[in-house]
């Protein structure tokens, strides 16, 4: 991606998936690393000896190989990018100093009142359908390698087996459905007031990294004890199946048994399709584990509950999971000014237009993704000559001192 834009990139392999799917460019070459994560500790160390490159660009930041090149990075002194789908889509994607999500530094900085709101309307490149086609891509090669749950440098744990079920299970799905939506979740509920509840795609590392100990399936019970004893009466709970685990999530069996078990069957609704703008356009709340799409419940004035760590899991954006029982009856939409801060923030700090999986929208981000590269070139040599210049002075004096 960078190539283009003057820069000699070496990019790190470790799966079948991302040998088969990374094309060798002029200008970048390509190490395949294999075992554990000790030979991934002694290998990294020494292609950052051999390389001593200037940035080290990430997708992600959780998983164990990212730890491991982050503090290897943190050792010498080395920049680290790390990128991921835009926190706010379309449009976008998410360029980081250091980590994003759990480790972003979004997390450690309290919101600002005083910034206006930002512009997040971002141009849709379609990039989604191809997003799917290499996720099947890389899974399937993986799987075909037998670099599955015995593998530990992958993006995440899988068995073959089930993965291969499951997708076979969102093609009938999207076959059965052939494309139409399935019943909007306003229909569902008869248009009563509702809560909404967005799932995430089990088993990412960037979501168990910042749930602060909480499974799925651990949330989903807590939700419904709760609801069913301190929501409003007329209001439901509507589940929301994240949109890369429609029609192979195992999620909508155990929401529907936790219901029944609670006595309000008839009150929870299991969504897999529909618009989340929509969903949230009638919304009492929204409550996820640290799913960033409560940014967008945010932008609607929607109250969040988040129960893990998460940019906007801070106080007067989000409601914490250990007050649910009062989220119910007492949320109020967070202050407006102090959403328009946050937003800018993210907006400054986090994201960059482009979209990882279209062609235009690469083009769109490797631009900024170069300059912000070249920046940090930039400011490099000027703290380079500066801590020069301190030492001579430094020299100067002892040498006056010391005549």
């Amino acid at each position: 991606m960078l190539q283009s834009a003057g820069w000699a990139a070496h990019r790190v392999l470790f799966t079948l998936g991302d040998r088969f799917l990374t094309g060798l460019r002029p200008g970048m070459s390509r190490e395949t690393v294999r075992g554990g994560l000790a030979d991934w500790s002694r290998r990294c160390r020494a292609l950052l000896d051999d390389w001593k490159p200037d940035v080290i660009i990430l997708f992600g930041s959780s998983r164990p190989i990212h730890e491991v090149a982050r503090k290897m990075a943190a050792l010498r002194g080395i920049r680290v990018l790390s990128l991921e789908e835009g926190y706010i889509r379309p449009g976008f994607v998410t360029v980081e100093d250091g980590g994003n999500n759990a480790d972003s530094p979004l997390c450690r900085i309290p919101p600002v009142v005083g910034w206006p709101m930002p512009d997040l309307t971002g141009t849709d490149f379609a990039g989604a359908r191809s997003c799917a086609w290499h996720a099947f891509l890389h899974y399937g090669l993986m799987a075909l390698a037998g670099e599955g749950s015995a593998f530990p440098l992958s993006h995440r744990s899988f068995r073959a087996g089930s993965e291969a079920a499951g997708w076979i299970r969102a093609g009938l799905h999207r076959l059965r459905h052939g494309g139409v939506a399935d019943r909007a979740a306003e229909t569902e509920t008869g248009g009563r007031p509702a809560f909404l509840v967005a799932l995430q795609v089990p088993g990412d590392l960037s979501l168990l990294s910042g749930a602060n100990g909480w499974t799925q399936q651990g949330f989903i019970r807590q939700v419904i004890s709760s609801f069913a004893v301190k929501a409003p009466a007329g209001t439901d709970l509507v589940f929301r199946i994240h949109p890369l685990d429609r029609g192979r999530s195992t999620l909508p069996g155990p929401i529907r048994a936790a219901a029944e078990a609670a006595g309000i069957g008839d009150r929870v609704v299991v969504t897999q399709s529909g618009s989340l703008g929509r969903a949230l356009d009638t919304a009492r709340g929204f409550l996820t584990l640290t799913s960033s799409s409560a940014l967008v419940a945010l932008m609607r004035g929607v109250p969040v509950l988040t129960a893990g760590r998460a940019i906007h899991s801070h106080p007067g954006l989000a409601w914490s999971v250990a007050d649910i029982d009062r989220f119910w009856t007492e949320a109020r939409a967070a202050d407006a000014d102090l959403v328009s801060g946050f937003l800018a923030r993210v907006r400054r700090e986090a994201l960059v237009p482009g979209d990882f999986h279209a062609p235009p929208g690469r083009r769109e981000a490797k631009t900024r993704i170069a300059e912000i590269c070249e920046e940090n070139v930039r400011l490099k040599r000027a703290v380079g000559r500066r801590s020069d210049l301190l030492t001579a002075n430094s020299l100067a004096r002892l040498q006056a001192v010391n005549p």
